[in-house]
């Protein structure tokens, strides 16, 4: 076959798709093309690709296993941290206007203010 592709034989729309392939390849090689035939081979080509680029399609959007697992598990996170914080602001663990620059807690730079020569 002069068109190799990396699909599962196995699956139905792969396997029909492999096989039109097969069948346009098998005809390309007589000497003579009725128009009739070539019509045919063309609706199945087609018919058969849309099928197997459709499912592609959708399991490219859907993502891989590992993309939708860390997706999930980032998300739960998130809304973890978010309900987390909520629960400070309302409860009065966390004022936000405790966080000023000279508060006792707050690090300051103590670095030695050396003249200029």
């Amino acid at each position: 076959m002069l068109i190799r592709l990396r699909l599962n034989e196995h699956e139905k729309d792969a396997g029909d798709l492999m096989r039109v392939l097969q069948d346009i390849e098998d005809f390309s090689n007589q000497s003579v093309f009725p128009q009739d035939r070539v019509n045919e081979l063309e609706r199945d080509l087609l018919r058969t690709s849309k099928k197997v680029l459709k499912a592609e399609w959708n399991r490219v959007k859907a993502g891989e296993p590992i993309f939708k697992a860390t997706k999930s598990v980032m998300l739960a996170s998130l809304v973890a941290l978010t309900a987390a914080l909520l629960f400070q602001i309302f409860r009065g663990g966390f004022d936000p206007a405790e966080i000023t620059p000279n508060h006792p807690h707050t690090v300051q730079d103590e670095t030695p203010k050396h003249p200029s020569c």
